[in-house]
């Protein structure tokens, strides 16, 4: 082991014969009764020479297989050499390049999960991290496609990334939220509110006005001496002996107005979000985005069962309630809350609308009411309850899987959330808030993709015992949820606008994180010219993975 400059003493221990990171200890030296330590890597600040008796001239040469590099910016073993340049230029070309054709032992990449995690691809579809191949496109926050140009692998330590209920750094795991497993030094995609605040002290020797807010600065770790991009608190002083009180205070007013208020967006490695102060922690959340992309297969099943496509906002909200009343076996016997007329109301609405023949009969049963729907055909699997036992099964709604659905037209979404709204919910008609209860784990996820893939805030809590989970969502008021509500059975509301002209952004949720053994990791490299950001398939915007230094 080459031990750091200056470094010397009596060797006290060497480890075992076994695998190791290069941040492992695998030497300790003691000298005058101080010991140190000494792993396989040796971190050196840039501006600082490295001690040497001699400086020996480069003698072989980097080749990267690029002749235009090699014969007019040549480059040697043991040197430094940067590539700069703007979005679209060529850098990662060059990048993949050197990778895969220079004399090099080995390349260093950062910011990859773990195996099986699942990514959502530009066409909707989910698939493997693992199995994603080069030219293959990813969805992008926009709705757009992000190119594939490299694969990195690797072996490092591991972090899981959980979904918290509130603030970020807490132990409360919300139930069912975003969950993934990263790489020490994958870069997280974060969010920091900022926080502006204009205090006065006068009871102390200096008396003085002070503003402080978030900025995102640079720090050195001083254990290791790497350089550190981090939002801390920033605080400026306002004398009162300088400028006077009044002055003072008006000037630090001044200075607190020119600060914006918007979030900071920045990134942050997995092994880095330990290093937050607890109120940039509390202030920071991590992003999941809309599902921009729409891909109908509802009105394609709808047609093939030999029913008229364009009904199929309508079979979507019946769908809603059907698996919402999962208690239920028939798709034809939905059970509600007892004497709601409004929601009697919709179904028959819905049922007529799909099949003018149909006729709905409402019967008490205890609590609730039972709303059956018949019609006269004389072949069940061709009647309407067919229909929907058909368009469930082919959807894999039958299964509890609604995977197909986050990528729906956006009225075809909201219809079968606004189904599901009215089979489990209730709305506060003055904060237009919803919250839905159930039981049902795989409900419950239903509502969350679905309306997180609207670009509606949703949170979700559990509240049971050992033997049976009853799970509460909460989705906050905004005209993504005011246009689910007006498809449901509330008294409609006034929503001028609709589908993709509805405004849906990314949201924020909390989050911890936890440390876990080296294990293997695969990433993706996205195009030079893109925002090196895609969504997961749980639609966590995340980074992608790269060379150190090229991003």
């Amino acid at each position: 082991i080459m031990v750091p400059p200056n470094a010397r003493g009596t060797v006290t221990f060497i480890a075992p014969s076994g695998k190791y990171t290069v941040a492992d200890v695998v030497l300790e030296t003691e000298f005058e009764g101080v010991k140190a330590k000494h792993t396989m890597m040796q971190v050196w600040p840039v501006r600082l020479p490295r001690p040497v008796t001699e400086k020996l001239a480069a003698d072989h040469p980097l080749l990267t297989g690029q002749r235009v590099l090699d014969a007019l910016f040549p480059c040697v073993q043991g040197g430094t050499t940067a590539i700069p340049g703007a979005f679209g230029c060529g850098k990662t070309v060059i990048s993949q390049s050197l990778s895969k054709y220079s004399n090099s032992d080995f390349i260093v990449y950062v910011g990859c999960f773990a195996k099986g995690t699942q990514v959502l691809m530009s066409d909707g579809v989910s698939r493997s991290i693992e199995d994603v191949q080069i030219g293959e496109q990813v969805l992008g926050e926009d709705g757009l496609p992000r190119e594939v140009v490299a694969l990195p692998r690797g072996r490092e330590t591991m972090y899981e990334v959980s979904e918290t209920i509130g603030a970020s750094g807490t132990d409360s795991v919300a139930p069912g939220g975003i969950t993934f497993t990263c790489n020490a030094t994958h870069e997280l995609v974060v969010s920091t509110e900022q926080n502006v605040s204009v205090k006065t002290t006068v009871d102390v020797a200096e008396p003085h006005t002070a503003v402080s807010h978030f900025a995102l600065d640079s720090a050195v770790d001083a254990a290791t001496e790497r350089s550190i991009k981090m939002v801390g608190t920033k605080t400026r002083i306002f004398d009162h002996t300088t400028h006077g009180a009044d002055e003072a205070t008006r000037l630090a007013k001044e200075f607190a107005s020119s600060i914006s208020e918007d979030p900071i967006r920045w990134t942050v490695e997995a092994r880095d979000v330990g290093r937050m102060s607890a109120n940039v922690c509390a202030a920071t959340h991590q992003l999941y985005a809309p599902v921009l992309v729409e891909k109908p297969v509802l009105a394609a099943a709808i047609k093939d069962a030999g029913f008229d496509e364009s009904h199929a906002a309508a079979v979507a909200y019946l769908l809603g309630l059907y698996y919402g009343n999962n208690d239920t076996s028939a798709a034809s016997s939905l059970t509600v809350r007892k004497a709601d007329q409004l929601l009697i109301d919709r179904i028959k609405s819905a049922v007529t609308e799909i099949k003018p023949t149909a006729t709905v009969d409402v019967s008490a049963q205890g609590y609730v009411d039972i709303v059956t729907f018949t019609d006269e055909e004389s072949d069940a699997t061709a009647g309407l309850s067919g229909l929907l036992e058909k368009i469930a099964a082919k959807l894999g709604i039958a299964k509890a899987s609604t995977a197909l659905l986050i990528t729906e037209s956006f009225h075809i979404r909201e219809s079968f959330l606004a189904g599901l709204i009215d089979a489990t919910g209730r709305v506060d008609e003055c904060s237009m808030t919803v919250m839905l209860s159930t039981e049902h784990t795989a409900v419950r996820d239903c509502i969350v993709s679905l309306a997180r893939s609207l670009g509606i805030r949703t949170t979700t809590f559990a509240d049971g015992d050992s033997s049976l989970d009853n799970y509460t969502v909460y989705m906050v008021g905004s005209v993504a949820l005011d246009a689910v509500i007006s498809r449901s059975s509330l008294p409609r509301l006034d929503v001028s606008a609709s589908g993709s002209s509805i405004p849906r952004v990314s949201q924020n949720f909390g989050f911890n994180i936890r440390e876990l053994p080296a294990d293997e990791y695969f990433g993706l490299t996205l195009s030079d010219n893109s925002d090196h950001q895609f969504m997961l398939s749980n639609m966590a915007l995340v980074h992608n993975c790269g060379e150190r230094g090229n991003e």
